[in-house]
């Protein structure tokens, strides 16, 4: 009996009956596994394979990698130059490039070389220190400062200042900056440590020509919150990280009225925390504003336990310097102050012993990982929690615990 042959599929993948099956195969294959892949090496190997997987490739590597350039030598930078030139105009400038996510590192910006390359490449992220100085004893040149921002303002995605000490030179005013429009930045940052700066209304300028999701304060001045986190950009925020020395009580009034909508992120730093009760009112206030869409929360400040203070959505809480002022934190997370708390870390400022009161036993069991440290991190050894603490910590967090006991 003669067996009839089943044509409805082709016989092999290099079949003419099915043109459709063999042409979106290899695409589907190199989409799901090079979209997700990150091992840049393995990445860079596929990049051979074929046009199409060096096109996928060189996606995830854009994605997963950065090509950082510092302001150090001028040969580096020529030479990278005629490389960009050969790959633009040569017998490769048809495939796809991984070079996509630069990020600059200026010194001065008074080296003519850097400059003409940093004008000239499509650079995503830069990071400048304010105070720095040339070997000639020249200071940052703003206005070639000022034309790298006007210039790359539509794609600069992160934007970095630091200052540490006076020792920079004088910001200088240029009208560029009344035309700049970060509108596509996502990340700024200010680190700012030194006594009496002379940027901060440089970088006020910066701040109120974007709408960053991400913002990054590291201030010593008292007086610098208002300035630098307006109502109008608290809004937009998703990532908060604000390290302060000390905040005066017209900042801590500023503090206690913002709303946020969006926030997702918050880390809070206090070297110094006046603990009179309309201060902590207003810190309440703060906590009371951002508590409804956070889902992550680090402080040094301690958490008071109120009837209307309530975090939802926090699923991770860290609470770093642990000292007399905050003993008892551990004992304020309860399950309808944090519903969501998945991931606790408590870092003690001292080894904890029987001298910390317990009011309460510790009710939340709905933590599934909770990590304990002494001052230092990993815990010293023969570092321990004793004394009542201990043992209520130990009864009812026995399966999850990270700390050293």
């Amino acid at each position: 009996m003669e067996i009839p042959l089943d044509v409805s599929h082709p016989s092999s993948l290099n079949s003419d009956d099915d043109p459709q099956f063999t042409y979106t195969m290899p695409t589907l294959v190199s989409e799901l596994f090079l979209q997700n892949l990150r091992n840049v090496h393995l990445l860079k190997m596929c990049r051979l394979v074929s046009k199409s997987w060096n096109n996928e490739a060189c996606k995830s590597l854009r994605t997963c990698s950065k090509v950082t350039f510092k302001e150090i030598s001028p040969e580096l930078f020529k030479s990278f130059n005629m490389l960009t030139l050969k790959r633009a105009f040569g017998p490769l400038q048809h495939l796809a490039s991984p070079f996509q996510n630069f990020h600059l590192r200026a010194s001065t910006l008074n080296d003519p070389t850097f400059v003409e390359f940093a004008l000239n490449i499509p650079v995503t992220s830069l990071s400048v220190n304010l105070d720095e100085v040339g070997p000639n004893g020249t200071g940052v040149n703003y206005r070639q400062l000022f034309d790298l921002l006007a210039v790359h303002q539509s794609s600069i995605r992160n934007l970095e200042f630091s200052s540490y000490t006076r020792k920079g030179s004088m910001v200088e005013s240029s009208p560029i900056i009344k035309t700049l429009e970060l509108k596509y930045l996502k990340r700024f940052s200010f680190l700012d440590w030194c006594d009496r700066c002379d940027h901060t209304q440089f970088v006020n300028n910066i701040v109120n020509r974007c709408s960053p999701e991400w913002l990054v304060l590291h201030i010593r001045n008292k007086k610098f919150v208002k300035l630098l986190l307006p109502q109008s950009k608290a809004e937009n925020l998703k990532r908060l990280e604000l390290s302060c020395s000390e905040i005066s009580m017209e900042e801590w009034n500023h503090l206690g009225n913002l709303r946020f909508s969006e926030l997702k992120s918050l880390i809070f730093r206090l070297e110094i925390f006046d603990t009179r009760q309309d201060v902590i009112q207003l810190w309440h206030s703060f906590c009371q504003n951002v508590s409804p869409f956070l889902v992550e929360f680090e402080t040094d400040l301690p958490i008071y336990s109120e009837p209307k203070l309530s975090f939802p959505n926090l699923k991770t809480l860290k609470i770093i310097q642990l000292g007399e002022e905050s003993k008892n934190s551990l004992f304020n997370m309860t399950p309808d102050m944090f519903p969501s708390l998945a991931l606790v870390k408590l870092w003690f400022a001292k080894s904890c012993n029987s001298h910390i009161s317990i009011e309460n036993e510790v009710p939340h069991r709905g933590v599934s990982s909770l990590d304990l440290r002494g001052k230092s991190s990993p815990a010293p050894p023969g570092w321990s929690l004793t004394g009542q603490l201990g043992r209520t910590v130990r009864c009812n967090f026995a399966r999850i615990l990270d700390g050293v006991f």
